[in-house]
């Protein structure tokens, strides 16, 4: 397994649990005017949970963890898997981006993975794809480290 530095910048401290409930909220709110095809508001909601979760105050400290750009976290995955297409929604035509929070251990096996963004009926398979990721960790002084990151599915009816 190979393994790519990363800037110490990255570690963070401890999880604010209060503040990543105010994150879940605004990603539940994003994508409630996403369905009302308020697309400005729901962006913009998004853009403060996104900011929330990806704050190194609210990183889990169990050790080390780095928050990891989405196309940085992309280049350590050794392994990926697409999510199959819900018959649910097909039936009703859902299609889009689905964006998951994913967390790693230090070696590199998903954690953790909740979707922030997209059609309801498209989150689950999305996290469940995610789950199934697998990931070449950075290593910081020697060490291993887990990662924190968000995984972007897109959904698209053929």
């Amino acid at each position: 397994s190979f393994t790519k530095p990363i800037e110490q910048g990255n570690i963070i401290e401890k999880e604010d649990s209060n503040s990543l409930d105010l994150a879940e909220s605004l990603a539940d709110c994003s994508a409630i005017l996403r369905q009302l095809k308020k697309t400005a508001e729901a962006d913009e909601y998004l853009a403060r949970a996104k900011a929330i979760y990806t704050s190194p105050a609210n990183l889990t400290d169990l050790g080390q963890t780095a928050m990891l750009q989405s196309h940085a976290l992309q280049s350590y995955a050794t392994a990926k898997t697409a999510p199959p297409y819900p018959l649910e929604a097909k039936q009703v035509r859902a299609q889009g981006s689905v964006e998951v929070l994913v967390e790693t251990n230090e070696a590199g096996t998903v954690t953790s993975a909740k979707a922030i963004s997209g059609r309801n009926e498209l989150r689950k398979a999305a996290e469940e794809a995610a789950k199934q990721w697998r990931f070449a960790n950075p290593v910081i002084n020697g060490k291993t480290i887990r990662v924190r990151g968000i995984l972007t599915f897109n959904f698209a009816i053929q």
